[in-house]
């Protein structure tokens, strides 16, 4: 498909117009969130409707801004990517579950998933093992990203034409380092090999924690809590927590203690595992961030979410590759690249 290409489809996936020109047209994929697309058309062309998409191969995007421009002459549609349809759900109470995260993930997908034009499949690349999980009751792709980032997963829903279905994918790409013990390919990321230019490194500590204290109850509303160090989860991104100072928090589990009470019985054990369980996710999502920022050339041959090395200033480091931009303006074509260390 030429990277110009935009099919626009209805609410039910039929074609309603091909747009090969556009005037500019920007696209973002994600490991880790929500990607999106910007696609600016000449006045007069055939839009989707409101409720239509925007494919661009295996990639769907929902159509949420319309924005006509009379001076110009344009028409810019702003769309996210069709996993942001699972924040159209919520998770409606409170889930005390005993799966592994990838499963956790499958589970919420399937029995909350949003009303969707044909099946949804899902597929995992690789499950951990079986843990006591607590869901909260709220947002359903909030509570999906949450857990599959605590096990270095992310997630990605896409259209398969030949099978005429959805397909979520639970995945953590591969290891592609220099050296790797798994036998791929490495994929080695500098700009003295021509594979990336303009890099740029930032690290971001502003919602960094290395300990969380996690409030609950039993069933005769007495206080339970667990504290859990950062050091002892086992993050492999590269923050020496042990060393750091404390910087600590305090959140309320969220777990209702009837979900652990069989018949009369609270189960206590099994409760405070819970917490130890949301005080792990809760660190999780506080991790110092360093992030890279490249152009990425055709050669660095990385797919999203896979684990590179990158030559940064003196230093080799790995780095997943957790969002991929592509730019097409006044017939110049840009690749962008966000990796995250780890």
């Amino acid at each position: 498909m030429d990277e110009g290409t935009v099919f626009f489809l209805d609410g039910e996936l039929a074609a309603v117009s091909i747009c090969d020109t556009p005037v500019s047209l920007e696209y973002t994929e994600r490991f880790d969130g929500v990607g999106e697309m910007t696609c600016v058309v000449p006045a007069g062309s055939a839009l989707p409707p409101a409720d239509g998409f925007m494919r661009r191969g295996e990639l769907l995007y929902t159509v949420d801004r319309v924005v006509r421009d009379g001076a110009a002459g344009t028409v810019a549609l702003f769309g996210r990517d069709i996993l942001s349809l699972f924040s159209r759900r919520v998770v409606p109470g409170d889930l005390a579950l005993r799966l592994s995260p990838e499963a956790c993930v499958c589970h919420l997908a399937q029995t909350y998933a949003p009303a969707l034009c044909r099946e949804l499949s899902v597929v995992v690349d690789g499950e951990g093992e079986a843990r006591e999980i607590a869901v909260a009751a709220g947002d359903l792709l909030e509570r999906m990203t949450a857990i599959a980032s605590s096990v270095s997963k992310g997630l990605r829903l896409t259209y398969d034409p030949t099978r005429d279905r959805f397909v979520l994918s639970v995945y953590g790409g591969a290891d592609r380092r220099l050296g790797n013990s798994a036998g791929h390919e490495p994929a080695f990321l500098s700009e003295n090999f021509g594979t990336v230019s303009a890099v740029r490194e930032s690290t971001d500590r502003s919602r960094y924690i290395n300990r969380v204290t996690v409030l609950g109850e039993d069933a005769s509303g007495t206080v339970l809590s667990v504290t859990v160090d950062a050091a002892d989860c086992g993050f492999d991104d590269g923050v020496d927590d042990g060393g750091e100072p404390t910087r600590e928090a305090v959140v309320r589990s969220g777990v209702a203690p009837a979900l652990y009470t069989y018949g009369g019985a609270f189960d206590r054990a099994g409760y405070l595992a819970a917490l130890r369980e949301r005080g792990r996710r809760e660190l999780a999502s506080r991790r110092a961030v360093r992030t890279l920022r490249a152009e990425l050339t055709e050669s660095a041959g990385a797919a999203l979410g896979d684990v590179c090395s990158v030559y940064c200033g003196s230093d080799v480091t790995a780095a997943r590759l957790v969002a991929r931009r592509t730019i097409l303006r006044g017939g110049e074509l840009c690749r962008t690249a966000e990796l995250a260390a780890c």
